[in-house]
């Protein structure tokens, strides 16, 4: 899940690569373990207060921005270096002074000193040029364009969100000197709850739980018709929900799964976007959904587990499309399953492999206490410590002092782009509160559609895909939830509905070109043409543009209603996801035509929007083609 500083792409990973940007060998370790130690700690232990927390946690992060180097690992000048050591100590002396005079700030809150001023504005500072250099421009420049509407907006009307305008003084105030801005939700979410799970994550690799994954889903699904893309998809959708980013998974599972789908025959840019589709779906599915469940619930005010309950119908069937489309693209270009032994004596074999301990211990242990009412934080550190505890039991995976250190600090170093990230959005939410660019928001995106609900749904899609490109999904969502959520609700939207296709749209941003960064990462494992391979991630995961629409019109896919009702729009919904599929790949048992494709993509979207009327609609013109592909042209291919 490492990060580097143009997106959410892979850091360097070799040792001399990190090396080089400390100033000793030492130095970036023993801040990364040290940050992730702190951070597990006293999220457990909670001795600090609220705001002093989240001070410490952002410091160490921060520091290690410009500390560790980018993807190209090229050596530094000495005069760089030189410059990166300075803006880590400002890093550390800014977020230290909230520390230190916390109390006093809080008594001169509205009041700031020149020294709180001087602190407040270097600290912002270096949150931007420390996003810049671990995600690229998108955020910094977002938020250059706020910080100038909260300074200049007064010359705006009123109409487009004009306000009285604001000083430079009651801006720094805002963004880094109270608990609204910088060190706002978004943070507390990333310490809280999101963090804990990247360790689960790292824990649940380091001991063998990935590899594990992807060859219990090769037994399982290696010989069927396009099996290395199905194992693909099962691996990535495991790991996927719980490391919280699509470009990680993707060059994680990814140097596995790609090479597998290329060898089976699969094309490479295919191979490079079902990878890049599979991972990014890995942040819809429950019981993690990537932290996203975690940022959800904090700001709807509801239980965690009304968001995975109600994430999983359109989690499923989001992946049942991907299942179908790889299937029948399968059966067009007669791609068969792996040579292997026989598969019911390579499952026997996986299952009495140690890996299986090791992987179910942690994961049951998450999913009980989840269930049991414990919190997500104390969920995921109880599957932590279950997953370090089991290890002692085998040697080869055993997590003692040396790798426990290696797996702390490398938690430690892949934070710190997140962090980087949502304390720069943290910048942009502190700014709309103190605007009220929120309520403005609303009445815009009402005026522009009217009454047309469909008008302000396709409006809030297109700012959060655009919004969405070049960041992390989880900082999308937080972004639009703050800025778009009201304007859905204020439609009649559930808001439940509303924050999910937030997500949704959020999350498809990294599959939607220009810019997505899942299939462009997905491209460079493959060796495939990067806008080719986008646009097929884009094709594959047409699901994941149908489904929020659907839901946020009738949220009984969010098990919202009769449980009668809410069966029928699943049967009914998988049948259209299988019905998308055969649309998607033009192919159920021969090739289809163009007209049948369409026949067959309004099948699937009558079927997935539920109701009796569509739903009887939608089967007859699916029965229509289907009977048009009854009878096989020539030789009926295999579609075991």
């Amino acid at each position: 899940m490492a990060t580097d500083d143009h997106g959410e792409g892979p850091a360097p990973t070799t040792r001399a690569a990190s090396e080089e940007g400390a100033v000793g060998s030492w130095l970036v370790p023993a801040i990364a373990f040290a940050f992730a130690l702190f951070a597990i700690l006293e999220v457990n232990l909670l001795r600090l207060q609220p705001f002093q927390q989240r001070a410490v946690f952002l410091a160490l992060p921060l520091a290690l921005a410009f500390l560790i180097p980018g993807r190209s690992g090229v050596a530094r000048t000495p005069a760089r270096k030189v410059v990166d050591y300075v803006l880590a100590i400002l890093s550390l002396a800014s977020c230290g002074y909230i520390v230190v005079n916390l109390d006093a700030l809080m008594q001169r809150m509205g009041t700031p000193t020149t020294m709180d001023l001087v602190a407040g504005t270097v600290g912002g500072i270096l949150v931007v040029v420390a996003t810049q250099r671990r995600i690229g421009w998108a955020l910094p420049v977002i938020t250059a364009v706020f910080v100038a509407y909260a300074y200049w907006g007064g010359l705006l009307p009123l109409a487009l969100g004009g306000h009285n305008g604001y000083s430079f003084s009651r801006i720094v105030t805002q963004a880094f000197l109270t608990i609204e801005g910088v060190f706002g939700i978004p943070l507390a979410v990333m310490f809280t709850y999101v963090f804990p799970f990247v360790l689960f994550g790292l824990v649940l690799e380091a001991i063998g739980g990935l590899g594990f994954a992807i060859d219990l889903a090769e037994a399982l699904l290696g010989r069927f018709r396009g099996g290395p893309s199905k194992v693909a998809v099962v691996s990535s959708a495991v790991f996927g929900m719980v490391n919280g980013s699509a470009v990680a998974n993707v060059v994680t599972a990814g140097a596995f799964t790609i090479p597998m789908m290329k060898k089976s025959g699969v094309q490479p840019h295919v191979a490079g976007a079902v990878e890049a589709v599979a991972s990014t779906g890995g942040q819809l599915m429950p019981p993690v959904m990537g932290a996203a469940a975690f940022v959800m619930a904090e700001y709807l005010g509801v239980p965690y587990v009304r968001i995975i309950v109600a994430a999983l119908i359109p989690a499923i069937l989001f992946y049942l499309a991907l299942f179908a489309t790889i299937h029948f693209h399968a059966a067009r270009h007669d791609i068969g399953g792996m040579a292997m032994e026989a598969r019911g004596a390579l499952i026997l074999g996986i299952l009495r492999r140690k890996e299986l301990y090791l992987f179910t211990a942690p994961v049951a242990v998450l999913i009980g206490c989840l269930a049991s009412g414990f919190t997500p934080t104390r969920s995921a550190t109880y599957a932590i410590l279950a997953g370090f505890g089991a290890s002692l039991f085998v040697g080869e995976r055993r997590l003692g002092p040396r790798r426990l250190f290696r797996v702390l600090e490398r938690a430690g170093r892949e934070a710190v782009s997140l962090c980087a990230a949502v304390a720069c959005v943290g910048v942009v939410i502190g700014l709309i509160l103190m605007t009220a660019l929120a309520s403005r928001f609303a009445p815009m995106i009402e005026g522009l559609a009217g009454d047309n609900v469909y008008a302000a749904l396709f409006l809030v899609m297109l700012s959060s895909v655009i919004l969405g490109m070049g960041l992390p999904t989880i900082v999308c969502y937080v972004l639009l939830a703050n800025l778009a959520a009201g304007a859905l609700v204020g439609m009649g939207i559930l808001p439940l509905a509303a924050h999910m296709f937030i997500l949704y749209f959020g999350m498809m941003s990294m599959v939607t070109p220009p810019s997505a960064l899942a299939a462009y990462a997905g491209a460079t494992i493959a060796g495939s043409d990067i806008m080719r391979t986008a646009a097929t991630a884009w094709m594959f995961s047409l699901s994941g543009y149908i489904l929020p629409f659907m839901f946020a019109l009738n949220p009984v896919l969010l098990m919202q209603g009769p449980r009668a009702e809410i069966a029928l729009a699943a049967f009914t919904g998988g049948i259209g996801m299988i019905a998308l599929g055969a649309a998607i790949a033009g192919y159920i048992r021969r090739r289809a035509g163009a007209v049948e494709r369409a026949a067959l993509f309004m099948a699937a979207c009558l079927l997935i929007h539920s109701g009796l009327g569509t739903d009887l609609i939608g089967l007859a013109v699916l029965g229509g083609v289907l009977l048009r592909h009854w009878k096989p042209v020539g030789r009926v291919a295999d579609t075991r």
